[in-house]
């Protein structure tokens, strides 16, 4: 598929489904801000392009163009060489941490 088809739509994932209030793009941007918390834990980030992809990137620079939230995980794990446990104690202590200073 080219790049400009490849953006015509977001596949239906789980994550998505059921999201009540707001706009499409309002629910993008509190999705990436909430993956942005954790993703920040390993100095990621993700962000809404053309309101159908992400781009999620690393610490390095290095980009990944994600279209839809299944993939992100697994191209997060590619971009950093190892996975990140959203529910580990560290990485929940430093989102604790983070809340208290901010």
């Amino acid at each position: 598929m080219c790049g400009l088809c490849g953006i015509f739509g977001e596949k239906s994932h789980w994550s998505t489904q059921g999201v009540a209030g707001g706009t499409s793009s309002r629910q993008r941007f509190f999705r990436a801000r909430a993956l942005n918390r954790v993703l920040g834990v390993a100095r990621c980030a993700v962000r809404d392009f053309a309101g159908t992809q992400y781009v999620l990137t690393s610490p390095t620079g290095a980009k990944r163009v994600i279209t839809e939230m299944g993939q992100l995980w697994q191209e997060f794990e590619n971009l950093r060489g190892a996975p990140l446990d959203p529910l580990d104690e560290k990485v929940l202590a430093t989102l604790r941490e983070r809340d208290q200073c901010g």
